[in-house]
């Protein structure tokens, strides 16, 4: 099940990935999803997509050093449709599947062709399941939306994955079978080797009137779909954010990969 594109998701040395290879960089990648009336798209650059790097000052970028004491925002490579198509290449498709409530993944082959896999993500009451015939990869449980001031309070969401182990190449996961499943074996805490990712909380403020976040990139707009996931030490591990009302960009570190992150973006387009 390998897929051919043109950056690097495992290793500096590696062109070649399959979709449930793991993710072992430490740094930032950018990925965005298009949705259209015929389905969902996985849109990365076509150049390098490390788009910035730590420095011991903070991030460094192409041409700018942000110090310490003054940090900039990097703006989104892609703002509409026109850039995705110019400037990156579709890695993965999904289509949902509205009777069983789930999302079908293909995705591009050696042979520049869109191939189905065997991976879905399947809805299960509140919360979503990454998984295959025999395993489960993820779990995203999504707490309703309440309303405060009469307002709509940006997604809360807990990630759940099997432990993440150092120099893993494959995405860890657990056994699937109908009685059981990753997002049940958190709520019962029936399996030990789970790690939990919880949401960033946003913060009122009232001088805008708005729930804010901050995020690594600027360029978004104002959608309750946002959000900052992190690990814990408080490290964002992965941000969604709305571009448009069809185009959501993903920024994503180790150990979320580049499956995990569609995924969840899907997540949040189901409900919008």
């Amino acid at each position: 099940m390998s897929a051919y594109a043109s950056f690097k998701d495992v290793s500096e040395n590696q062109d070649i990935f399959n979709l449930d290879d793991a993710n072992m960089s430490d740094e930032y990648k950018v990925a965005y999803i298009l949705r259209t009336r015929k389905g969902y798209y996985l849109y990365k650059s076509k150049d390098d997509d490390d788009l910035y790097i730590k420095s011991k000052y903070g991030y460094e970028f192409e041409n700018d050093i942000i110090t310490a004491q003054v940090k900039k925002k990097k703006n989104f490579l892609c703002k509409n449709k026109v850039d995705l198509i110019t400037n990156c290449n579709i890695i993965i498709s999904a289509k949902k599947t509205i009777g069983v409530k789930k999302y079908t993944f293909k995705y591009l082959n050696k042979y520049n062709q869109m191939e189905s896999s065997d991976l879905f993500l399947k809805k299960c009451m509140n919360s979503w399941i990454l998984q295959n015939k025999h395993f489960n990869y993820m779990g995203i449980i999504f707490n309703d939306n309440v309303y405060v001031r009469g307002r709509n309070n940006p997604d809360k969401i807990l990630l759940v994955m099997p432990t993440y182990y150092e120099g893993h190449v494959k995405i860890p996961n657990i056994p699937a079978n109908k009685k059981n499943n990753i997002v049940l074996s958190y709520i019962n805490n029936s399996n030990d080797n789970l790690k939990v990712y919880k949401n960033k909380e946003a913060v009122w403020a009232s001088s805008v009137e708005a729930y804010s976040l901050r995020f690594q990139f600027s360029g978004g707009i104002a959608s309750s779909k946002n959000s900052v996931i992190i690990n814990e030490i408080d490290e964002s591990i992965i941000e969604t954010l709305k571009i448009d009302q069809n185009i959501m960009a993903l920024v994503y570190k180790k150990p979320i990969s580049l499956i995990h992150a569609f995924s969840i973006g899907l997540s949040k387009f189901w409900r919008n």
